[in-house]
């Protein structure tokens, strides 16, 4: 499959949060934007409401909570140990 480059300017603090938000959910910045573009394609639009008060939205939600974050970190020492099953996704 062809691949291809996106560049983006963002601020230089928030790129630096999310590096290492993302490094404690064991994810890079590249992988978190190719798991938002794939959100994206199968929503068909954003994955996540844009309103004023979205931050208390999102944690609301309760997705991020401990024990999700804590299987999904299980999950990814699981791939990254020769665990688990790789699959391609299918576009149809």
């Amino acid at each position: 499959m062809a691949t291809s480059l996106i560049q983006v300017r963002i601020n230089e603090q928030d790129k630096k949060q999310a590096d290492e938000l993302l490094a404690q959910l064991g994810l890079d910045m590249g992988t978190a934007i190719r798991i938002f573009i794939k959100q994206v394609l199968n929503r068909g639009g954003l994955p996540f409401k844009i309103t004023k008060n979205h931050a208390k939205e999102f944690y609301d939600d309760n997705f991020y909570n401990k024990t999700n974050v804590k299987m999904i970190k299980a999950s990814i020492d699981e791939l990254e140990n020769g665990g688990g099953v790789y699959k391609e996704l299918i576009n149809e």
